[in-house]
């Protein structure tokens, strides 16, 4: 929270992870090659931004632009470079703000408080209508880039994948929460990533010093193949790539979301498509737009790449594992390595 409050730089990092947050990536792609700007984003000082914005002024506006949860808070561009017009004005202040005046007596800050500070002065009559789960993408990736900058994450709202994933874990939240079996399923829902996060955490802790040698070497891939670490340090998960944060509640939203899309893309309704999805957020490969080049051959994906072909080496053990926890899971979740 004080690097937000006190460091210039902070505001820079929000700025940038709100238009990737709005943005589809291969939008962004596209744009940022033809504007020339060393980075994907554009900094909120200097020309970069102004460059930014003449090149998104060059296309004809259409909704594949953005990210699909944002498509419809956008309706032209001139809504959305207003936005961004704003934001640069007076989009410190806000941010700032909202922490300020959200602050306990014990220096903590209530994220509740945050969203519902953000959303009153970032909805405005000539701008896009935001709700809390916009806000929760946007403090999501925020958060990934800056250590606790709205407090700890405890209880995060979810959108509709992630609401019914976790009805999934009603039954078994109720048999470890006594406490809250009267709560309504939507509270409980909330209440499951948190609940999710403390589990896996003792139970990879449990495996990794269980002394037994292939429960160890299971979860070290699955660590691996899942971007984590255990840190001795903070006596949790944390994330290897980026800021090393915590494994946190949005992490397991995000995850249960994830289920759903995969479950919902396996339906008779879903198996056939009539036109190209490959520019999708959720989709790979994420095309660069301009020739035949994949995004993940660009240079600012190398700190991505680090690691790949082990990551998949480890799962290609963890499938093939008959002894592994998971390996029985439907082969509709799986990938097939043979083509």
């Amino acid at each position: 929270m004080n690097y937000l409050l006190n460091n210039d730089e902070a505001w820079a990092i929000i700025f940038k992870c709100i238009v990737c947050c709005l943005m589809n990536p291969s939008a962004l792609l596209h744009i940022s090659s033809r504007c020339g700007n060393l980075f994907l984003v554009p900094n909120p000082e200097g020309n970069e931004f102004d460059k930014f914005v003449k090149t998104v002024r060059l296309f004809e506006w259409e909704k594949r632009f953005l990210h699909p949860i944002f498509s419809k808070q956008f309706e032209n561009g001139d809504i959305f470079i207003g936005f961004l017009d704003f934001l640069l004005t007076s989009g410190k202040h806000i941010f700032q703000l909202a922490v300020r005046c959200n602050m306990t007596k014990l220096s903590q800050c209530t994220r509740t408080g945050v969203v519902e500070y953000l959303l009153r002065h970032l909805n405005r009559e000539d701008g896009p209508k935001l709700n809390s789960f916009h806000m929760q993408v946007i403090m999501r990736t925020i958060e990934a880039c800056i250590h606790d900058p709205f407090g700890v994450v405890k209880v995060v709202p979810s959108g509709s994948g992630g609401l019914s994933a976790a009805r999934c874990y009603v039954e078994q939240y109720d048999q470890h929460n006594i406490d809250d079996c009267g709560k309504s399923q939507k509270t409980k829902c909330e209440l499951i990533p948190g609940w999710l996060v403390h589990w896996y955490n003792n139970d990879v802790q449990a495996r990794l010093s269980s002394r037994n040698d292939l429960a160890m070497r299971q979860t070290n891939d699955e660590l691996l193949v899942l971007g984590l670490e255990w840190s001795k340090q903070l006596d949790c998960l944390v994330h290897k790539i980026g800021i090393g944060r915590k494994l946190d509640p949005s992490d397991m939203e995000h995850c249960l979301c994830m289920l759903y899309t995969l479950h919902q893309h396996t339906l008779p309704s879903r198996n056939v498509g009539k036109e190209s999805r490959i520019d999708g957020p959720k989709y790979l490969p994420i095309r660069h737009t301009v020739g035949e080049c994949l995004a993940r051959d660009l240079p600012f994906m190398s700190h991505v790449k680090e690691g790949y072909d082990e990551k998949m080496i480890a799962y290609q053990r963890l499938v093939k594992d008959d002894s592994y926890v998971h390996h029985n899971l439907p082969d509709l979740f799986r990938i097939d390595f043979s083509v």
